[in-house]
């Protein structure tokens, strides 16, 4: 009868060491857990943007080949210099322009008669004007009016992949390139754990879509992206991805 209450009582106090090893791993796995730095991940997203552009002209009568050959009764030349496009797109063919005379409140489709590369590598474009909305209420454009040129690429035209939050791209301070974080799973004895991978990237053309960082190309495969972290990052670092 003793011998069987001991052999109880060895199995209650083994079976107590097994429990608090166990609970002992549970927490000290848990501790561990949470002293690695907590990441917000997602992937890249796609975009568009609206690129637009004003500049104040005059309008003037129609003078030579405008008149003679292109109908037209009033010209409006307008200068896009270079800088205005430049991070956006390589030319301006799809762009279209409006103006918006002083005494008039909305904008006016304007009709292109020429187009020439200008000194600083922009554009200036000459158009045709005309006000039918003007003319039916008798009132009649004037040689040296105040008008608004504005040049705009539709919706849509602009499309940009790879577009990442700000947070999620970062520079290095010695050489000024830029990089971010993937995240990758790992398994292990006591269970999986996520470990960060630095990737160097660069900005595409735009740097920004809104305020989206726009990444000129990205691995197709390339996985989760750190796109918030509380502290700073090192490659191979593990962190959490559960809060």
């Amino acid at each position: 009868m003793r011998r069987i209450n001991f052999k109880r009582i060895a199995g209650i106090i083994a079976a107590l060491l097994i429990l608090g090893v166990a609970v002992s791993a549970f927490y000290t796995r848990g501790y561990a857990e949470r002293q690695k730095p907590f990441v917000e991940i997602g992937f890249p997203v796609s975009g568009s943007m609206v690129w637009t552009y004003e500049t104040r002209c005059t309008i003037e009568t129609a003078e030579g080949i405008y008149a003679a050959d292109h109908n037209a009764d009033w010209t409006i030349t307008a200068h896009v210099p270079l800088s205005a496009f430049a991070e956006y797109m390589s030319d301006l063919d799809l762009a279209d322009a409006a103006a918006i005379a002083d005494n008039v409140a909305f904008p006016e489709p304007l009709r292109l008669l020429e187009r020439i590369e200008a000194d600083d590598g922009g554009y200036i474009f000459t158009y045709s004007y005309s006000s039918p909305s003007r003319e039916a209420k008798g009132q009649y454009v004037q040689p040296g009016e105040g008008v608004t040129v504005r040049f705009e690429v539709h919706e849509g035209i602009l499309q940009f992949n790879n577009l990442l939050p700000s947070s999620a791209v970062h520079q290095d301070a010695e050489t000024g390139g830029h990089f971010i974080f993937t995240v990758s799973q790992r398994g292990g004895a006591l269970g999986s754990s996520y470990v960060v991978a630095r990737r160097d990237v660069e900005l595409g053309l735009p740097n920004m879509v809104g305020d989206m960082a726009h990444i000129s190309q990205l691995a197709i495969d390339i996985g989760p992206i750190v796109f918030w972290v509380e502290k700073d990052l090192e490659d191979g670092d593990m962190v959490r991805i559960f809060d």
